[in-house]
């Protein structure tokens, strides 16, 4: 249909409702191709190489019924990626992320080549990709949630850690001015009043008993 234009280099074919392309190298007349759109084709697979695309900067797949990619077309994207910057658009398709495809969800997650990998989502949750747990060879499960738990539990903990210093570093301080703010404003039970002393000046002289004596002419 398109060998006959090899010069093409923008070729949208959104809401084709293709289905599927009958052979692998369906748009190898088109070597200056540079961005291929086939969003909403109701696309159940991708069977077709891009060997023969070498211009090919935009390929976007988005809201298509793809669940799976086959690892030779996928090597495929990312030989392109690494050539052309090519970037990959899935978002929208029924992305399977059970064991049996861990490494397909593994490879969303990770490749450069696909540039909306925050908003695939699988199949059989309702959830970003992202959130979903991907086996691993050694078996564990992590997931970006996972990851924030992780970080948050370090972040309080070095808090602690430097609160915890800054107090023993201080504390004798800390109990000082803490032994002075308790001890204001409380009296000293064993301080005796000051007395005031009066004088009073008279014709008579008194001695240290009290008693007054009177001049002799």
């Amino acid at each position: 249909m398109f060998s006959k234009l090899p010069n093409l280099k923008v070729l949208d074919l959104s809401n084709a409702q293709i289905g599927y392309f009958q052979t692998q190298d369906f748009f190898s007349h088109n070597t200056n191709l540079a961005e291929l759109y086939l969003m909403d084709s109701k696309l159940e697979t991708w069977n077709m190489t891009i060997t023969h695309n070498s211009q090919l900067k935009v390929l976007d797949l988005r809201n298509n019924r793809i669940r799976h990619i086959d690892a030779k077309f996928r090597d495929g994207f990312t030989t392109q990626h690494n050539t052309t910057g090519m970037e990959l658009f899935l978002a929208g398709n029924d992305i399977d992320c059970n064991d049996c495809f861990s490494d397909y969800a593994t490879w969303l997650l990770t490749s450069p080549v696909v540039a909306d990998s925050k908003l695939i989502k699988c199949r059989e949750r309702p959830r970003s990709i992202r959130d979903h747990p991907v086996t691993k060879n050694n078996g564990l499960s992590i997931t970006d949630g996972d990851v924030a738990a992780i970080v948050i539990g370090l972040v309080v903990t070095l808090t602690l850690l430097v609160v915890t210093g800054i107090v023993f570093n201080y504390r004798y301080t800390l109990y000082y001015h803490l032994i002075q703010k308790r001890s204001q404003g409380k009296t000293n039970p064993y301080t005796v009043p000051a007395a005031t002393i009066y004088v009073s000046h008279s014709n008579s002289s008194t001695d240290v008993a009290g008693k007054s004596k009177s001049h002799v002419c």
